[in-house]
């Protein structure tokens, strides 16, 4: 038994008597099969499970988790409201809508979301999980135990090839493991977007320092002279660092409210699934990194311009 992952927007505008109808929530869809909140010992607060017979309802019944009927309906009684979603553009997700029959007990542990050999660790994004079209693989079983699963797992094996020597089993591994190998696939994915966000603020470094190491060179002439007629070396350092920190404050200015603003309209839409994230936080962890690093960055050209000998730079021009 297993469940299918899938990402929609659930407007609180779609919901009735929602408690902040301006804002929309993010929610994953999950396939469940009947019996699967009790197999994980997940208690059902109110309303009833999932059934076989909700794999063909037109009204697609749902059970939702606490933590969301809280949000949408506060106290009030959520079992026969409904969810809507509207259809999400570049995902190929149509408008859904979903009767709430069930709430189960959001403060219980669920395991990661398995869907094409894929897994996600769980986070804070509220669940939703229906039977509608049974939406889960069959070529997968969950077995309960009691006690520590992971004593069990040589038992399970050489039962299920007693049993079925002709069934294939690419594998046996406990929840724990699952969740544990789903968070190192999330590390190694984050560690690689952060390697690429690294990398393009090192190169976007090193082209602030050619810059000003040729307007350096460019201008060694000027240099010399403006020491030779009473210029303090440090105040031509100064001049070229605040001209590479202006150049790094206009770049700034006008690329960071175009990308916020991307990243707004991404998440409006529904193109990026991104709940938790705060547009204007991420600018305002942004703007200081950028800029301590476009200082650091013209600091070495700027010193050097400051080294400059001017007896040297006159004879030579």
């Amino acid at each position: 038994m297993n469940h299918a992952d899938s990402q929609v927007v659930a407007p609180h505008r779609s919901v009735p008597n929602a408690v902040n109808d301006s804002a929309p929530t993010i929610v994953h869809v999950e396939g469940a099969a009947p019996g699967w909140f009790a197999l994980l010992d997940v208690p059902i607060v109110l309303g009833r499970d999932v059934s076989l017979a909700d794999t063909a309802a037109a009204d697609r019944p749902a059970v939702i988790g606490t933590d969301l009927a809280r949000s949408l309906w506060g106290a009030a009684n959520p079992i026969g409201r409904s969810l809507a979603s509207p259809a999400v553009p570049g995902l190929d997700q149509d408008s859904i809508a979903m009767t709430v029959v069930g709430v189960y007990d959001a403060t219980r542990r669920l395991p990661g979301m398995i869907w094409g050999g894929q897994a996600t660790r769980p986070d804070a994004t509220a669940r939703v999980y229906t039977a509608h079209g049974k939406n889960w693989q069959h070529d997968r079983l969950l077995v309960r135990t009691r006690g520590p699963a992971a004593a069990y797992l040589p038992d399970l094996q050489r039962f299920v090839r007693a049993r079925a020597p002709s069934l294939p089993v690419s594998s046996i591994m406990t929840l724990e493991q699952v969740d544990a190998r789903a968070y190192r696939s999330a590390l190694q994915v984050a560690g690689l977007a952060g390697a690429g966000g690294a990398l393009a603020l090192l190169l976007a470094s090193l082209g602030l320092y050619g810059v000003i190491s040729l307007a350096v060179r460019q201008r060694t002439r000027e240099i010399g002279v403006r020491i030779a007629i009473g210029a303090r070396p440090m105040e031509v350092a100064r001049m070229f660092l605040a001209s590479g920190v202006r150049a790094s404050l206009v770049a700034l200015a006008l690329g960071l409210p175009l990308s916020i603003a991307a990243l707004r309209i991404g998440m409006s839409q529904g193109v990026v699934i991104a709940p938790k994230v705060n547009p204007y936080l991420i600018g305002v962890v942004i703007a200081p990194v950028l800029l301590a690093v476009a200082s650091a960055a013209t600091w070495v050209p700027a010193r050097r311009a400051a080294l400059v000998d001017p007896a040297r730079t006159l004879r030579v021009e």
